[in-house]
């Protein structure tokens, strides 16, 4: 029978990844300080630091979170040199902008062509299978009564040119 995993001793230089049960605190990335034990719910690929746990050791590492695009993230309080942390100060917001920028009006407009080709079309279409139909029927009245097949109204629009 194998022999059950163990923690390693007071002596041993590894430590065990932080479990996630014991961590149980969010902190906004504003609000990091040196001296805090973070995880970071990244793949090892996405960060750049050996691993996903560790205690913050310089100002470097914070603003290395921070570049990441987190908004939160886990921390122990219980592993963390630094006392709880300050409340974070909250940036302020700007009022909505009133004019598009350059770029949604070419996005509208990129959006009125096409919904304007889209309009063209489905008129076309329309037309085909309009002259489609009575094409049809002149073929299936031509062996049976060519001089009826004859006299039937041209099936194609008025606007377009004839030979």
């Amino acid at each position: 029978m194998p022999k059950p995993l163990s923690l390693p001793g007071p002596g041993c230089r590894f430590r065990p990844v932080m479990p996630s049960a014991a961590v149980q605190e969010t902190i906004d990335v504003a609000s990091l300080r040196v001296g805090m034990y973070v995880h970071l719910d990244l793949g090892w690929l996405q960060h750049p630091f050996p691993l996903s746990s560790f205690r913050i050791n310089s100002e470097e590492q914070i603003a290395t979170i921070r570049s990441l695009g987190l908004k939160r993230v886990r921390w122990s309080s219980a592993q963390s040199e630094a006392e709880s942390p300050a409340p974070a100060t909250v940036a302020p917001v700007e009022p909505p902008k009133t004019e598009p920028s350059a770029e949604e009006l070419a996005r509208r407009e990129h959006r009125r062509r096409l919904a304007a080709e889209r309009a063209g079309l489905l008129q076309c279409e329309r037309q085909f299978a309009e002259a489609s139909r009575e094409l049809k029927k002149a073929m299936d009245l031509l062996p049976s009564r060519p001089l009826e097949a004859a006299r039937r109204p041209s099936p194609w629009p008025a606007a377009w040119p004839r030979r």
